[in-house]
């Protein structure tokens, strides 16, 4: 059987993109459903709104982001004898850390702030998007006095999940992305609606994307006030029409990830307090970057145009003066190499 393609609705108006989600859900009428939102309260409130208007809905299976990966995660995570780290225990873990590379001497960049009151929840944080990330833990500890001290904490960090058999957030994505494509799947061929769902790291992204590949019918329904570079590449990669808002004309400012880590971690490595700008101030237009990533990726992709949402920025280019004279940063990743190696990923996921 044919596997139906995952749509995208994109709307500002939280009204059209409900109205998109009762279509969608209209139309597998009879079918078991999952809902995927970006908080458990909104799918629920859509649940009740189609049950009040059609008077009831049976099989509709309502889940955020984190649950979803919870529940499917779990009983894996049992076989190895590991609990799910959440919530304070998070901070806890982080200060064992921070204790065990104090006792041993080895923080610099921290020590002074290492028994600051909201340190530990502040570490916390990092540590967990170090990891949803995947940061080579290496390429830290060589990206400044901040980024060595890091390092060590994130070894410290990990060896404690490893010792008390707890599995993070990171953990828990990457184990349920795994239950996902692995057979049996309890929503194996479900349709699947994914409302205002933004996954911001990658191995959320990979979640995600696991549950539109194992679905059936899906729909992602968010907002199109996102940049457009992602949605470009997965468009040309599978010779879809890629779409651009208004005339193209409107320009953005590209900036790799490289690059703006190296910028933040200099910044955090200076002794600056005012707001500092981040990026990379060459601009293109949005037709332009389109058109290049066609040609890069050797698609037959069209670029086929539709309304410019009437917020839409015309110009985006960010000022890096402070960055260059107060930090000595500024980008060195063009464009092009930036997006050699952004393709090349999305052509292994």
């Amino acid at each position: 059987m044919t596997k139906s393609p995952c749509r995208v609705a994109t709307a500002l108006a939280l009204r059209d993109r409900l109205q998109a989600c009762e279509e969608f859900v209209q139309s597998a009428a009879g079918q078991e459903l999952l809902i995927v939102s970006a908080t458990r309260m909104a799918s629920d409130e859509l649940a009740r709104s189609l049950c009040a208007k059609s008077g009831g809905f049976f099989g509709i299976h309502r889940f955020s982001p984190g649950a979803l990966a919870v529940e499917l995660a779990s009983p894996e995570l049992a076989l190895s004898a590991k609990s799910v780290l959440a919530g304070v225990a998070v901070e806890a873990l982080a200060a064992r850390a921070v204790q065990d590379c104090r006792e041993n001497a080895v923080l610099d960049w921290f020590e002074p702030v290492a028994t600051t009151p909201g340190f530990f929840r502040a570490l916390a944080s990092t540590l967990t998007d170090l990891r949803l990330n995947n940061i080579d833990r290496d390429r830290l500890g060589n990206a400044g006095p901040a980024g060595a001290d890091l390092a060590l904490l994130v070894v410290a960090y990990e060896r404690y999940l490893t010792q008390a058999r707890l599995a993070d957030s990171a953990e828990i994505y990457r184990t349920a992305a795994s239950v996902v494509l692995g057979d049996p799947y309890r929503y194996k061929d479900f349709p699947l609606l994914l409302l205002d769902v933004a996954p911001r790291t990658e191995i959320e992204r990979a979640f995600i994307a696991a549950l539109a590949k194992a679905a059936g019918p899906a729909l992602a329904v968010c907002s199109p006030r996102d940049e457009k570079t992602v949605a470009f590449i997965s468009q040309a990669l599978t010779n879809e029409d890629v779409t651009v808002f208004g005339d193209g004309k409107q320009t953005r400012s590209f900036c790799y990830v490289d690059d703006l880590v190296a910028g933040i971690l200099k910044l955090m490595d200076s002794s600056e307090n005012d707001p500092v700008n981040i990026g990379n101030p060459h601009e293109m237009t949005i037709e332009g970057i389109a058109r290049t990533i066609i040609k890069m990726t050797g698609s037959k992709s069209k670029i086929v145009y539709q309304e410019l949402p009437t917020d839409d920025p015309k110009v985006r280019q960010p000022d890096i003066t402070r960055a260059r004279t107060l930090l000595g940063w500024e980008p060195k990743v063009p464009l092009e190499e930036g997006l050699v190696k952004t393709i090349d990923y999305f052509r292994k996921k």
